[in-house]
C-alpha cells in the first residue's frame, strides 16, 4: 500500500514565505561554459548587537543617536571556477549611475589575484569598514559588485556605456557577468527595543 501524498499547497505556501525580501545574485548575461565568480551567499551574522556582517544581504539597523558614530565591517567570500583569472570588486554606497558622486566604486575596491593554495575556488574579500551615518541620516545601500571582466569603456571619459563601472566585458562566449550583493542599512533611533536588537552604541 503506497502511502498518502503530502498536499502541495502548504509546500507552496513556505517556500512563498521563505522568499528573501532582498533579491541577490542575479547575474547579468548568459552564463557561458564556465561558471563566473558568484559571491558565496552562505550568510552570517555573529550576533544580533554585532557590528560585523559576513555577506549577510539583510537590513541592519543603526542608531544615528549614538554619541560615537557607530560603523560596521563587512567581509564576503568569491567563489570561482576558473582558478587562473583575476576577479575584480567594487563597493558602492547608494549607486545612482546619473550621480557621479555615487556611481565611482568606493576606496576600498581591488582585485582578487587566483589562490595559491587549497580551496582553489574561494577568494575572500577584504573587510570594508562603512559608517551609515556618515552618508547621511537616513537609509543607505552598500552594494559588492564582483567581475571577471568589467568593460573599461563604460567607465566615465570613456565612450559612456550604460551603468558606469558595472558593465562586464562582451564577447562570443559570454564568458564575463557581473554580480552583486547588497546590505541595507536602516536608521533607528534607539532600535526600538529594549534591550535593543542593534548594535550598542559605542
Amino acid at each position: 500500500m503506497r502511502p498518502a501524498r503530502l498536499p502541495r499547497a502548504p509546500l507552496a505556501a513556505l517556500l512563498l514565505l521563505a522568499a528573501c525580501p532582498l533579491p541577490q545574485s542575479v547575474p547579468s548575461v548568459p552564463p557561458g561554459s564556465v561558471t563566473p565568480p558568484r559571491i558565496v551567499e552562505d550568510a552570517s551574522r555573529p550576533s544580533a548587537t554585532s557590528t560585523t556582517l559576513v555577506t549577510a544581504g539583510t537590513t541592519v539597523a543603526f542608531d544615528p543617536g549614538c554619541p560615537t558614530v557607530q560603523s560596521f565591517t563587512v567581509a564576503a567570500t568569491v567563489a570561482d571556477e576558473n582558478f587562473g583569472e583575476a576577479v575584480e570588486f567594487r563597493w558602492f554606497v547608494d549607486y545612482d549611475p546619473l550621480d557621479p558622486l555615487r556611481y565611482a566604486p568606493r576606496p576600498g575596491s581591488g582585485q582578487l589575484d587566483p589562490p595559491t593554495q587549497e580551496p582553489f575556488t574561494l577568494r575572500p574579500v577584504p573587510g570594508f569598514s562603512v559608517t551609515p551615518i556618515g552618508f547621511g541620516n537616513a537609509m543607505h545601500v552598500l552594494e559588492l559588485v564582483v567581475s571577471n571582466g568589467f568593460d573599461q569603456r563604460s567607465e566615465p571619459g570613456q565612450s559612456q556605456l550604460p551603468l558606469p563601472y558595472r558593465t562586464p566585458l562582451s564577447d562570443a562566449q559570454n564568458r564575463y557577468e557581473v554580480q552583486s550583493h547588497k546590505w541595507v542599512f536602516v536608521p533607528a533611533p534607539g532600535c526600538g527595543t529594549a534591550p535593543p536588537t542593534c548594535a550598542p552604541c559605542p
